[in-house]
């Protein structure tokens, strides 16, 4: 998870790295909030075989100047098939509160990163004491 530059290096260390024959960490799920792309001198990162890229969580605020990159990203997660999830506050600038702002779902925004790692990648694990989620 990264907020603003946070969330540059969130995506960058996630999608980018094995654009430049650089192995990636083994991430699972990536949550940016306010971070982005510049497609003029990455282009596409989500180039890869759709089910080896982590799922992506993007928060934007529709008045931060990094939003129309953000746009860019979700219509890129999209052409190569990422499993990708866009919560947009309309009139809200940069970095978007997890704990005031109401995710499409209905509870906090905060509330819905964690649904979401349950709902994808905790998804069928037992409860209980595990130290991490298979293949991380």
């Amino acid at each position: 998870m990264g907020f603003s530059a946070g969330g540059n290096t969130a995506l960058g260390t996630s999608y980018a790295l094995d654009d430049h024959a650089i192995s990636r960490p083994p991430v699972k799920m990536v949550i940016e909030v306010s971070g982005y792309f510049d497609g003029k001198a990455v282009g596409n990162p989500f180039d890869g075989v759709p089910t080896s890229d982590p799922v992506l969580m993007s928060i934007a605020g529709t008045l931060d100047v990094r939003y129309i990159y953000q746009l860019e990203a979700a219509d890129w997660a999209d052409e190569a098939g990422l499993p990708f999830y866009f919560e947009v506050f309309e009139g809200v600038g940069h970095a978007p509160d997890l704990f005031t702002n109401i995710a499409s779902t209905g509870v906090i925004l905060y509330q819905r990163t964690v649904d979401l790692h349950h709902e994808t990648i905790f998804a069928g694990l037992e409860q209980g004491r595990q130290p991490t989620p298979p293949d991380c």
